[in-house]
């Protein structure tokens, strides 16, 4: 898929660059657009051939029916304005009726006994985070230098998109057991293992955003730094990072968004019929899921991973967003 598709389809797209100097990056192959640019027009006939004498005979069977009584433009618009007001209205009422019965049910389920585990939820919260927030430093700490190396050398960053298009294309889930095996014979220590699947889940939204945004930066302002003899480390500093900094807020929200969803079975694995696990959130909707079942802790550690997820979009995540997207925005 990654060669016949999504590499001629990224080539294909740098036909739409808005830049006045010339691109670094040498012509590629478009691989399977190549092939197609011949087929296409013999395929385009021969669909036109095989369809449009059907759609023909079609319109006019529908044109032969007898028809009924004509209405008048100020009738038709009568009968519009009846048929949206139902559909509005069925629509409206089905939300209400599914809003008020959620509320009720989740009122109902809440009322009930709440369990001893219960008391675990806000340092489960914080021992996730801080879990998140290792696992976010370390995606940093090696996808930040590698989109920088790309802007630097064209030859890496065609080298590095599409290994990380594939790699990062395999479930996350996919490679927990290998993770958890390795991790648990070697060292015995989930924590780790935790954090190391939460990174599974997080480091390619980085990554792909940083790349993202190093491919959008124009080609004439690098030529314009370095022309003014900036330094590397000067272009980085000026230039690059400024330019990535919406793609890279853009990545850390995504990327936070796929650390939660590994975070649900990071703290919680099953290896040779023993369970492992670490105190966390997601530690604890597995264990209400499988081990008590209990619907009320379910629900508790749903919404208190609820609770923390929009606390941090609009605490942190939206501020800097608005930030990036106003102050670093390329405009020129």
């Amino acid at each position: 898929m990654d060669m016949i598709v999504w590499q001629p389809l990224s080539t294909w797209a740098e036909k739409f660059k808005y830049e006045f100097a010339a691109s670094s990056t040498a012509a590629q192959s478009l691989g399977m657009f190549d092939a197609l640019a011949g087929v296409g027009p013999a395929v385009t006939r021969a669909l036109r051939a095989v369809l449009v004498p059907p759609y023909r005979m079609t319109v006019r069977a529908i044109e032969a029916l007898p028809s009924g009584p004509q209405l008048t433009p100020e009738q038709s618009k009568r009968v519009g304005a009846v048929v949206r007001t139902l559909i509005i209205g069925s629509i409206v009422i089905f939300t209400l009726w599914a809003l008020v019965s959620g509320f009720f049910a989740l009122v109902r389920t809440l009322s009930q006994p709440w369990p001893s585990d219960a008391k675990q939820i806000p340092e489960a919260i914080v021992l996730s985070t801080i879990r998140m927030t290792i696992a976010y430093a370390i995606s940093l700490a090696w996808t930040v230098p590698c989109a920088l190396a790309a802007s630097e050398n064209a030859r890496f960053n065609r080298i590095l998109s599409p290994i990380a298009e594939i790699v990062g294309s395999m479930p996350a889930t996919a490679l927990f057991p290998i993770i958890v095996i390795f991790v648990i014979e070697f060292t015995g220590g989930m924590n780790l293992a935790s954090i190391l699947l939460i990174l599974t889940g997080m480091q390619w939204y980085l990554l792909f955003n940083l790349l993202a945004g190093i491919n959008q930066v124009p080609e004439d302002l690098k030529e314009a730094a370095r022309s003014f003899g900036l330094s590397r480390v000067a272009r980085w500093r000026k230039l690059i990072l400024p330019a990535v900094t919406p793609s890279l807020i853009t990545g850390s929200i995504t990327a936070w968004g796929g650390g939660w969803n590994a975070l649900i079975l990071s703290e919680y694995f099953v290896y040779k019929g023993t369970i492992h696990q670490v105190l966390g959130i997601g530690s604890l909707l597995d264990a209400a899921t499988y081990q008590t079942g209990n619907g009320v802790m379910i629900l508790l550690s749903l919404l208190s991973m609820i609770a923390v997820v929009l606390t941090l979009n609009r605490l942190m995540w939206r501020p800097l967003y608005n930030l990036a997207t106003e102050r670093y925005r390329l405009d020129y």
